[in-house]
């Protein structure tokens, strides 16, 4: 036997006989299907019997073929390991993909088999005429498991597992029927019968947010913690990157008072749509553990941002008032941030600063309180905290003196108070002092700075008063440093569109060096407003060529896209991402009908204000423009 056969690896499982030993122990493990992958597993390891016989001879296939069923076990492996180690609830909803790729493997080591030219036998190719018969065989273990009160009980023990059960059941059947068969649907009717008589839980009507963690893949390490939450990369249904909330208490649900609380911010949020808010897909309340799916702002945190290049720091102004904007959205829609520094302001991959970490005031009480972890990461937020708020709740009055902090922490880049402990910031907050001013500050700054941070919270300004003055800085900052972070020449031009309105169609040229999607994509980092507007027109333009498309599906620059059609700056930046977008469903088939239909969902009707753009442009904009 060559060493090559011995030797031969599958990633992750060890040398290939070790592999074939480890996946006949899952075949043990799987509840509904243990016959099935048995027999996969006796056709791979004879397989490998063959390929002993062969390697005798020195007649061992190419390389190319030993990958192939090197991919395969490890693909068995993946396969069997996902399904055994789901409770009952999963493997009902996930029986029909599961037998999907038991088939699918089935398929490729028939084509294995004839790819290493191996003798076959009957009882290594009679899969396909056993499959209707082993189908059969565990729907009806499945039937005999979901009608059994004492089985099912047995995993849903507590409130929070019978609720999940509950809510993961009706919206597959209501919200994804289109996944199972009728058999399959049948049971899980079946299932929520047996619950309900064992437990009367009951679920009338599934919140609008509601997603099931069988759609969500996420990172086990956490890349960020905060207050009441670990935060961690993910991905959402066939491939839209997200960031994935994990709430530190794993049972949201054990109060019914809180559980109802919980359940309006979560619908609260859910219904935010606001360029400078970080977008909520879904959550789930009664998962385990408990989480919030959002958007990826892909260039991070607005101190990190900042931190990362001159370049950057040259629209700190801009972006402060962004944030702001973002504020003053939650104000109006009665929600308090309560938790505002640096780290909770991101800046997304269309350059725009999104606030995050709001709201959820029941969810903040019932985990970071209760968590050591969650106590001493809460105790860092005391920089940035109104010294009223040393003893009560947060206001809006307190987020205005909280974001007069991140003004101060964007110029310094550092927390307010950095070289203070705690218990000598907090006997700062009590006598009412602030840091000093930073060198780098302006006076006008400096003077909303002092204003916003009255140690009488009812004569802070309004939002309305810091949003001029933090618009008259962003301007000054525009007027010096441009768009592209050089000084601004005669040929650009900057303007900001109100959050109740909109710039019309791009009625200007744009001579941009970008000569490549690839290059549009990038300058979008950067962009806003008008030029975002008129770089996405070109981006539409050239996607009509299919060459000239293939850039946009390298290194996940379609995110770019998908995250201009929701956050785009205007009504008409959306629309010409959508088209883009368009370009990769109808011909490309780089982004599912589904995906599409959600993000065109994203875009509101057109106002006033856009008609009238439009309109005006017919009229009288040039040749080009109309």
């Amino acid at each position: 036997m060559s060493i090559a056969l011995l030797d031969l690896f599958v990633p992750g499982s060890g040398v290939v006989l070790d592999a074939l030993s480890t996946l006949w122990g899952y075949c043990d493990e799987m509840n509904e299907g243990k016959d099935v992958c048995q027999r996969l597993h006796r056709r791979l390891k004879g397989i490998f019997d063959e390929l002993q016989k062969m390697d005798k001879k020195g007649q061992l296939p190419s390389n190319n073929a030993l990958d192939e069923y090197v991919t395969t076990i490890s693909k068995s492996l993946g396969c069997l390991d996902r399904y055994r180690k789901m409770t009952l609830v999963f493997r009902l909803i996930n029986h029909q993909e599961m037998l999907g790729e038991l088939c699918q493997i089935n398929e490729e080591i028939d084509e294995l088999f004839s790819a290493l030219n191996l003798a076959t036998t009957a009882s290594m190719m009679d899969w396909k005429q056993k499959w209707e018969t082993d189908q059969r065989v565990m729907y009806e273990m499945m039937n005999s498991l979901v009608s059994d009160s004492a089985q099912v009980m047995r995993e849903l023990q507590s409130t929070r597992a019978q609720l999940e059960a509950m809510m993961v059941l009706k919206y597959e059947t209501e919200q994804r029927p289109d996944r199972q068969t009728q058999g399959s649907i049948k049971l899980m009717n079946s299932m929520m019968g047996t619950v309900v008589r064992a437990t009367s839980t009951t679920v009338q009507k599934l919140p609008p947010w509601f997603m099931s963690s069988d759609e969500l893949k996420f990172e086990k390490e956490a890349f960020a913690r905060g207050s009441f939450a670990s935060v961690h990369r993910g991905v959402w249904g066939p491939g839209t990157r997200v960031v994935v909330k994990c709430f530190l208490n794993d049972d949201l649900v054990a109060d019914e008072r809180a559980k109802q609380q919980i359940e309006k911010e979560i619908n609260l949020w859910h219904k935010f749509n606001n360029p400078n808010v970080i977008r909520m897909f879904g959550a789930s309340h009664v998962s385990s553990p408990a989480f919030v799916v959002c958007e990826d702002a892909t260039n991070g945190d607005l101190c990190s941002y900042l931190a990362r290049s001159e370049g950057n720091k040259q629209h700190m102004w801009r972006l402060l008032y962004q944030a702001c904007l973002g504020l003053n959205y939650i104000h109006t829609m009665k929600v308090v941030h309560g938790d505002l520094k640096l780290n909770n302001v991101l800046v997304g991959a269309d350059g725009l600063a999104k606030l995050s970490d709001f709201g959820l005031s029941a969810v903040r009480n019932s985990s970071g309180s209760k968590t050591a972890a969650g106590a001493a990461i809460h105790a860092g937020a005391l920089r940035w905290r109104a010294p009223e708020c040393l003893k009560k709740s947060p206001t809006f009055a307190s987020d205005v003196y909280s974001f007069a902090m991140c003004m101060i922490e964007a110029v310094l880049g550092n927390p307010p108070f950095a070289s203070l402990d705690d218990d000598s910031v907090r006997d700062l907050l009590k006598h009412g002092d602030i840091p000093e001013r930073p060198d780098d500050m302006p006076d006008e700054a400096w003077n909303l700075v002092l204003s916003m941070t009255n140690v009488d919270s009812t004569k802070r300004p309004g939002l309305g008063q810091v949003l001029t003055k933090l618009k008259a800085l962003a301007d000054d900052e525009a007027n010096n440093y441009g768009l592209g972070g050089a000084p601004i020449t005669s040929e650009q031009t900057y303007s900001y569109v109100k959050q109740s309105g909109s710039s019309s169609p791009s009625n200007s040229r744009l001579k941009s060096t970008a000569t490549s999607i690839a290059d549009l994509l990038n300058d979008l980092a950067d962009a806003v407003d008008l030029k975002q507007e008129k770089i996405l027109l070109q981006l539409a333009r050239k996607c009509v060529n299919a060459e000239q498309r293939a850039p946009m599906y390298e290194e996940n620059r379609i995110e770019i896209v998908t995250s201009m059609v929701r956050n785009g700056s205007s009504y008409f930046a959306k629309l010409y991402a959508l088209q883009c977008l368009k370009w990769a469903v109808i011909s490309d088939a780089k982004v599912s009908q589904e995906d599409f239909d959600a993000h065109r969902d994203c875009i509101q009707e057109a106002g006033p204000s856009e008609i009238a753009a439009i309109v005006n442009a017919l009229q009288n904009g040039t040749t080009d423009e109309k």
